[in-house]
């Protein structure tokens, strides 16, 4: 987002009255409100054995900095194999310190299961469960939570930091 910079000076213009801010600082923050960015992304899912496809994906991410908040929703449509991943709108500078949050909607019966995520990658989110008897994290597969098939959403919300 551009702005018109501008020097801050005190009310009369002497610099002894009013508020006066140093110049430097204030730049500063021009430049960090100029840093923003906020953009749509359209996320894919990836699985360890084959791919899901989707009949829709929407993506939303605003990168502040280094600091990323994002969200993917993902409709299946036809649902792959093995461990399931969300690619990422913007590269990540490791695969630690990312809080993600997975949300599956089951179309039939009508459920909704709360889930967990980390980056596998630079580029990609895995996706897990928490198993509720033993209380050990399962990736999430095409086959849990649930037997995934058309239809079913899954949204991941999560923030990281870019490379």
């Amino acid at each position: 987002m551009a702005i018109t910079r501008t020097v801050d000076t005190d009310d009369d213009g002497t610099g002894t009255t009013g508020t006066i801010h140093n110049n430097a600082w204030l730049q500063a923050i021009y430049a960090a409100i100029e840093n923003w960015e906020s953009d749509s992304y359209t996320p894919a899912m990836q699985g360890s054995g084959s791919n899901p496809t989707l009949s829709a994906a929407v993506g939303t991410y605003l990168q502040i900095g280094d600091l990323v908040v994002f969200r993917a929703k993902c409709t299946i449509s036809t649902v792959g194999s093995g461990s399931y991943f969300v690619t990422l709108p913007v590269t990540a500078d490791g695969t630690i310190g990312a809080n993600i949050s997975v949300f599956v909607q089951d179309a039939s019966p009508a459920a909704t299961y709360v889930a967990g995520g980390y980056l596998d990658t630079t580029a990609r989110a895995g996706l897990f469960m928490v198993n509720g008897t033993t209380y050990a994290s399962v990736a999430m597969t095409h086959v849990n939570p649930i037997t995934f098939a058309s239809g079913d959403i899954i949204t991941v919300f999560g923030t990281y930091f870019a490379a």
